[in-house]
């Protein structure tokens, strides 16, 4: 990204002087990207013309265009820096930001499991450091946000059933196969993601780095932090192999190509996941919540 970036501009008119920034989001921003996954990323620039704007948009779309001739695939949400959705000024960005933080309806809180998770690739990076401290400084002063945050982050419980068998795919091209993505790798990113914004930590967006500095802050809770952070090395091994082994990106996982030592970890995991959301609900008073 950061190579393609390097020759466009230097060939695209008013850029090589220009003030901007061009972020990852997500699981890229979050360096737990793996394989065949799909491109998620944004503009910002200090302040300018729409001329300004539209060359900025032309050099996302080549890079997007180059990214995606290397294998990674379009964002089919439309999460990516050569829409004009997604290439914003400071303020906009800012404004933007706020908007999310004070009216946190479904589609704000979803938002923000995308875009708070992000990092500077290329350009000004004080660009994107001030976004971060405008999330930090907005959740300062409104919250009851991570309330809703934490609501949205035990909506999704540790997958195993009454009987202690895995939950899996029950219809569809991955019938009997284990949304490893869905089950048990995104309830521990919501978790960690929640926790880092609870202590106003931004230095790394990492779920690794995340839970590796909770668990150096609340010395109650370190043994259940330090374990999130082995059972997620473990997932993102998981998904690895099997992606490797499939050509894909891992996702959906077969259960019965795992040996008992692993089955044994996997329901370990989840019960990390199920200790956290404990967490979750009595810090933030979910009960109480609505």
């Amino acid at each position: 990204t950061q190579r393609s970036l390097q020759l466009i501009v230097n060939v695209l008119p008013g850029l090589q002087h220009a003030h901007f920034c061009f972020v990852d989001l997500g699981s890229s921003a979050r360096k737990e990207q793996l394989l065949k996954t799909d491109l998620d990323n944004l503009i910002i620039y200090e302040k300018g013309d729409e001329e300004l704007k539209q060359s900025l948009i032309n050099a996302a779309a080549g890079v997007n265009e180059f990214l995606a001739g290397c294998g990674f695939s379009f964002c089919q949400a439309g999460t990516m820096a050569h829409l004009p959705s997604m290439c914003l000024n400071q303020e906009e960005w800012n404004s933007r930001i706020r908007e999310w933080i004070y009216s946190p309806d479904p589609k704000a809180l979803l938002n923000s499991t995308i875009y708070f998770d992000l990092r500077h690739i290329y350009g000004r990076e004080e660009l994107v450091s001030g976004l971060k401290e405008n999330i930090i400084d907005n959740i300062r002063k409104q919250t009851s946000f991570l309330n809703y945050l934490a609501k949205n982050a035990v909506e999704n419980p540790p997958p195993i059933s009454f009987f202690n068998q895995f939950i899996v795919e029950t219809s569809g091209e991955h019938k009997n196969e284990f949304d490893i993505k869905k089950r048990a790798i995104m309830p521990l990113v919501d978790a960690g993601r929640l926790f880092a914004l609870e202590h106003y930590y931004y230095n790394s967006v990492s779920t690794l780095d995340r839970f590796r500095y909770i668990s150096q802050q609340e010395s109650k809770n370190k043994a259940i932090f330090e374990e999130a952070v082995h059972g997620f090395e473990f997932l993102l091994k998981m998904r690895a192999r099997t992606g490797l082994q499939h050509g894909d990106d891992g996702r959906y996982v077969d259960i019965g190509s795992f040996d008992n030592i692993e089955k044994k970890i996997f329901k370990e995991i989840f019960h990390i996941i199920r200790e956290l959301q404990k967490i979750i609900q009595i810090r933030f008073q979910l009960d109480f919540f609505r």
